[in-house]
């Protein structure tokens, strides 16, 4: 049997790291956790259900040592894990 070809532009990158996520209408932001980054998506866990097509904005800060990475993206899925749920995001644009 041959693998799954991998069909993706830009390939995944394992994080690993806190990020804040601002989601419309939410009293606060919420503090998840980056699963995988590439250039146009996100992965991330979070507490709570994100549905699907909600625009959200997001901030990772990497330490001391280096700038933040902002940007504005949909959510394209929500499945539940065991903790809360893994939310996959295509990033719109990058500030």
């Amino acid at each position: 049997m041959e693998p799954y070809p991998e069909r993706r532009a830009f390939h995944r990158m394992a994080v690993g790291c806190e990020l804040e996520v601002h989601v419309p209408g939410a009293t606060a932001p919420e503090t998840g956790f980056v699963e995988d980054l590439s250039a146009v998506g996100i992965r991330f866990t979070s507490s709570r259900e994100i549905e699907a097509d909600t625009k959200l904005s997001f901030t990772i800060r990497g330490g001391a040592d280096h700038q933040p990475l902002s940007a504005d993206a949909v959510v394209v899925r929500s499945v539940a894990n065991g903790d809360g749920y893994s939310i996959a995001c295509s990033i719109t644009e990058i500030d």
